[in-house]
């Protein structure tokens, strides 16, 4: 079963790697994932975590948090066409229902982003990481953004991603115990990296398959 489910912190360079290892391993890559528009209703209880950047997150969060996807940059990898406004449970299952969809196809798949980790456990799990500084500076070229602006989208996505992995799946998005592999990109180039997950990757379906 040629699968593998990755994860990139902001600034990591995902929307680099991830098509370029798909390309490198001969796979599909699933990036985006459609998700049924509803009536908004039922949002209010769906998450409380706490503040975030000053935020009431009990009031409509999770409506925010997926117009805020929709928001972001291609870096992320997790950009719904639509916000549904309904519990997250719903959203979890036509989410996970996308993701083994694709990861069942003969020809296997790249899933990035969306916790596949955890909705693909016979999957190659690996994150992309490494230091906020270097992280932030990294975003900034990429995007074309200043640094101030690159570490406003940062502390977005960390929140996001906090949220989400902790409402669905009660862990720790950076939990290292999640992922076979952890690498930092800000310290290597893209394409160092793509050799080193494709090596991996190769490696652990042979022994795993």
């Amino acid at each position: 079963m040629r699968v593998l489910a990755m994860s990139s912190s902001y600034g990591t360079g995902g929307s680099i790697i991830a098509p370029a290892l798909a390309e490198r391993l001969d796979i599909p890559l699933l990036r985006r994932i459609s998700i049924e528009h509803r009536d908004d209703e039922g949002m209010d209880d769906v998450i409380s975590e706490g503040p975030i950047a000053g935020e009431d997150l009990t009031r409509n969060l999770w409506e925010r948090i997926l117009d805020a996807f929709a928001s972001m940059p291609v870096e992320h990898g997790m950009v719904p066409t639509s916000v549904p406004a309904d519990t997250s449970l719903r959203v979890k299952s036509e989410v996970e229902e996308r993701i083994r969809s694709f990861a069942a196809e003969p020809a296997g798949g790249l899933v990035w982003g969306w916790a596949s980790s955890m909705v693909l456990p016979e999957a190659f799990h690996v994150l992309l990481d490494g230091p906020v500084e270097a992280r932030i500076r990294q975003a900034a070229s990429i995007e074309s953004v200043d640094i101030a602006t690159a570490r406003t989208r940062l502390e977005k996505s960390g929140a996001i991603r906090r949220v989400y992995w902790k409402r669905l799946y009660n862990r720790d998005w950076l939990d290292k115990n999640s992922f076979h592999m952890c690498l930092d990109t800000t310290a290597i180039s893209a394409e160092f990296a793509v050799d080193i997950i494709a090596t991996a990757a190769e490696a652990f379906w042979s022994q795993h398959g």
